[in-house]
């Protein structure tokens, strides 16, 4: 949040110079978040007027418009819901228009899932994931007649460990495990 603050300043007495210098009537910068698909469009004028943001997809369809009556303001525009890919943001005053193109991708979640016996138990198996991020995750187990046993579901951020008591089942295992955001394995024993 002090970053962002500071960020904000620093915008606010560059835009001052820049507007003593450049005869222009407003600044508009767009400030990109590409970690969660949040873009902040950053407006600046010397006075009160309508100003148009409008969000458009690669197909140059309109996703989004709003009007707005100020003379500076900081918007985060949220594309998270909306599919990868180069989108336009168009802001548009009296004293003309500013448009910035950028490219939207998903935030990638690196995961590792690890199953293995515990050693010196018989029956029981430690599931162990790691990832980068908060994901929803489900994990189910089969039996070697590939019927399900036991299925749970859980949320992981950052490093996860469960042990599953298994020993009252003969033959072989199946884990499956199924992230949300992409996380999949199948660890057969």
């Amino acid at each position: 949040m002090k970053f962002n603050v500071s960020l904000i300043a620093l915008f606010i007495a560059l835009g001052s110079v820049a507007y003593a210098n450049s005869g222009s009537n407003s600044l508009v910068k767009v400030i990109a978040d590409e970690n969660n698909g949040i873009y902040k469009v950053a407006y600046r004028s010397n006075e009160v007027s309508r100003v148009s943001v409008a969000i458009y997809n690669s197909n140059n369809e309109r996703v989004f418009n709003e009007t707005l009556m100020m003379n500076a303001f900081v918007r985060p525009y949220n594309l998270s819901s909306m599919g990868e890919g180069e989108y336009t943001i168009e802001i548009s005053d009296k004293n003309g228009k500013t448009v910035e193109k950028v490219n939207y991708k998903r935030a990638r979640i690196q995961s590792m899932v690890q199953v293995s016996k515990v050693a010196k138990f018989q029956g029981k198996y430690l599931l162990r994931i790691t990832n980068t991020a908060n994901e929803f995750v489900t994990v189910r187990i089969f039996n070697q007649n590939e019927e399900m046993i036991h299925e749970n579901s859980f949320r992981v951020t950052g490093d996860f460990a469960t042990v599953y008591n298994l020993e009252q089942v003969e033959g072989n295992l199946t884990f499956e495990v199924e992230g949300q955001n992409g996380t999949n394995a199948i660890i057969k024993y």
